[in-house]
C-alpha cells in the first residue's frame, strides 16, 4: 500500500513539473498573442503536447528524481499536465476526450517527434527534406548556434506555431 501512494505521489509531482515545462515550452507562442485555453482541446496540439511531455519525461525528468515511468504512467503525466496548463476540468475532459484520439491527434506527435529528433541530432538534413531547409535555414539565420537547436525551433514554429495561428485566425473570423 506504502508503495501504490508514494508511486501516486510520483505522478503528480511529475505532472506538476511537467506542466512548468509546457508553459516555458509554450511561452514563445504566447509572447505576441494570448493563447486561450480552448486552443488544448484541438487534436493536433493536444498530441504535440503530448508527445513533448513524454519525451521531456524520458530525457530530463528521469535523470533529475531517479525515477522512470511506464508508458501508461507518462501517458497519465502528459495528460495532466495538458489538463493543467488548459485549465480544463475533469468534467469537461472526460467530454472532449473521444476526440483527443485520431489521425490528427498522431500527426501532432509525429511532428513534436520530428522536432525532438532534431533537437537531439537523431535525425538529419540526408533523413527528411523539411528537417534539410529547417538545417539550411538554421545556418543561415543563426551561423553560431546550434543547427539542431536552432531548426527544432523553426519546425516547431511551422508545425505547432503554425497550428495554433490558424485556430486563433478561424476564431477571429468567425467571433
Amino acid at each position: 500500500m506504502f508503495s501504490t501512494f508514494r508511486r501516486y505521489w510520483e505522478i503528480n509531482k511529475a505532472i506538476g513539473a511537467a506542466e512548468k515545462m509546457l508553459q516555458d515550452f509554450l511561452a514563445s507562442e504566447s509572447i505576441l498573442r494570448t493563447i486561450p485555453r480552448s486552443i488544448y482541446e484541438d487534436p493536433y496540439i493536444w498530441g504535440y503536447l503530448s508527445a513533448v511531455t513524454m519525451h521531456w519525461l524520458d530525457l530530463v525528468y528521469a535523470e533529475l528524481v531517479q525515477t522512470t515511468f511506464s508508458v501508461d504512467e507518462k501517458a497519465r503525466v502528459a495528460r495532466g499536465a495538458v489538463v493543467a496548463i488548459a485549465g480544463i476540468s475533469m468534467k469537461r475532459y472526460f467530454a472532449i476526450r473521444h476526440t483527443l484520439i485520431g489521425e490528427e491527434t498522431l500527426q501532432g506527435m509525429r511532428q513534436a517527434q520530428k522536432m525532438i529528433a532534431v533537437m537531439c541530432g537523431q535525425l538529419g538534413a540526408g533523413d527528411d527534406p523539411e528537417v534539410a531547409g529547417a538545417l539550411r535555414d538554421a545556418l543561415k539565420l543563426m551561423p553560431n548556434e546550434s543547427p539542431a537547436g536552432v531548426a527544432a525551433g523553426m519546425l516547431k514554429r511551422l508545425h505547432l506555431g503554425k497550428r495554433i495561428a490558424n485556430i486563433l485566425n478561424k476564431r477571429d473570423r468567425v467571433g
